[in-house]
């Protein structure tokens, strides 16, 4: 993933400096978070019922709550013998067109989906890089999610003490405010499958 996107290539330097610190460090790897990729900040506009599908959409991942991690983060730092390194996940593993799919029965809604070729976020993700670095890394880190998936595992997350809020838990709860009228539902649906 470092290769594609500037965030990943600068957390692993930073995990790589902290490992040659001689301070105590806890190295946390959390799953996608589900404000940023099941929201509209990355092309799932509830309000708008329209959904961004990057590549395939088909590949899974344990979308996380920022809240448990920070959580997560907490607990870690007051632990007597913490772990160097942990990774986070929620607890369902789901994809982005389940992740839409999960939208449209929580708000009532059908959502327009814009498919963004594999082909765009490569050449985006590679073009944008020193102009645009977040919209790159959104790019780049969508395309490496769209071969691979990220699934991680909710267990480390329960051997702390917590259960993770699932993604759709999140979808649920971020739903109710957005209007269900048929009105407000776009008139067309291009479901067209992008390679």
């Amino acid at each position: 993933m470092t290769a594609r996107s500037p965030f990943a290539a600068a957390k692993v330097a930073t995990e790589r400096r902290l490992r040659s610190s001689s301070i105590r460090t806890v190295i946390v790897r959390p799953g996608p978070f589900d404000e940023i990729w099941l929201s509209s900040i990355t092309g799932i506009d509830a309000d708008k019922h329209r959904a961004t599908i990057f590549g395939h959409g088909r590949a899974r991942a344990n979308f996380v709550s920022s809240d448990d991690v920070a959580e997560a983060c907490v607990r870690l730092a007051t632990m007597d013998d913490p772990p160097g390194e942990i990774e986070l996940g929620g607890p369902e593993a789901i994809s982005r067109r389940e992740a839409v799919e999960a939208y449209e029965r929580a708000t009532g809604a059908k959502f327009r989906r814009i498919p963004v070729p594999r082909a765009a976020m490569a050449a985006g993700n590679r073009l944008l890089r020193n102009r645009r670095p977040a919209v790159a890394t959104v790019m780049g880190m969508a395309l490496v999610m769209d071969d691979e998936g990220v699934e991680v595992s909710p267990e480390p997350m329960r051997h702390l003490g917590m259960e993770p809020r699932s993604a759709s838990d999140y979808i649920t709860t971020t739903s109710c405010a957005v209007p269900t009228s048929a009105s407000a539902a776009p008139a067309s649906d291009t479901t067209a499958d992008s390679t």
